[in-house]
């Protein structure tokens, strides 16, 4: 007998604990985690880049030095994805998906997508300096990829 399960109940794909990524950064104990507030003309760029306002009215990050990292979650196709950014005097150093909760698409999860990010800043289009390529299957996954990157782009510009 066959069981058929809705992609929903699938079980998330965990490829590194956030608290574990944001440790690493930062070689040991990280700093303490900030609070950055997101004020109208912040919430209107990022509204542009997302095409809706941005869900919180605040974001975490943590800083040492010129390095600022970010977790950011967004939905990829229907399901939410979590990811690590790190940004290095205001351009990505390591991008890396730490939860993904999608049925397919987690190729972008991989290190061959995901270092196409490295070295790519935000350009004052506010589009990525970089595109990264497109993976068959996997489009919204990357464009979601692409969109958070530029937020925790121009997230990192204003603090």
């Amino acid at each position: 007998m066959l069981l058929i399960l809705p992609a929903s109940l699938e079980a998330a794909k965990t490829y590194q604990n956030p608290t574990d990524f944001i440790s690493e950064q930062f070689s040991g104990a990280p700093p303490t985690a900030k609070i950055q507030t997101i004020t109208p003309a912040l919430q209107s760029r990022l509204s542009q880049i997302n095409g809706s306002p941005y869900k919180s009215s605040r974001v975490r990050y943590w800083k040492k030095g010129t390095r600022t990292v970010y977790i950011l979650e967004d939905i990829g196709k229907t399901q939410l994805i979590t990811i690590g950014y790190v940004i290095d005097g205001q351009k990505l150093s390591n991008v890396k998906v730490l939860i993904y909760r999608e049925s397919h698409g987690d190729d972008v999860s991989r290190t061959y997508f995901t270092k196409q990010f490295k070295s790519v800043d935000l350009k004052s289009s506010g589009k990525l300096s970089k595109k990264p390529r497109n993976i068959a299957g996997a489009t919204m996954s990357v464009r979601t990829l692409s969109r958070m990157a530029r937020a925790a782009l121009l997230l990192s510009s204003a603090i």
